[in-house]
């Protein structure tokens, strides 16, 4: 089973993603579009006027990453909810949750 540890790395406009697996391996990911809104993100982007400040891993209810899977690697595609700090208040109102799509390069 491999388990994300930690974002190493993001690119200008969160364009991708550098992943830390638990055996210490880096996972790197593009961005390859806009998911679907009902898809359960793995991971936040945290923007602060549309510039990315960070990314962090999102946990289920016992601080698990939820970016793992059973076999060796990290999975090929993973889903991050764009997060506006402060929250956009317009976004909140009309329950729009924008996510993106990325796939595992290389």
């Amino acid at each position: 089973m491999a388990v994300a540890r930690a974002i190493k790395d993001i690119g200008t406009q969160m364009a991708w993603l550098a992943i830390e697996d638990d055996q210490g391996r880096e996972w790197r990911y593009r961005r390859v579009g806009p998911a679907d809104t009902a898809a359960v993100p793995h991971l936040e982007g945290h923007f602060v006027q549309g510039l990315p400040v960070r990314a962090v891993l999102i946990r289920n209810v016992d601080g698990h990453p939820l970016l793992q899977q059973p076999g060796a690697g990290l999975p090929r595609t993973l889903i991050v909810d764009h997060v506006d700090d402060p929250t956009n208040p317009l976004l909140s109102v009309l329950d729009i949750d924008p996510k993106a799509e990325y796939e595992l390069v290389g």
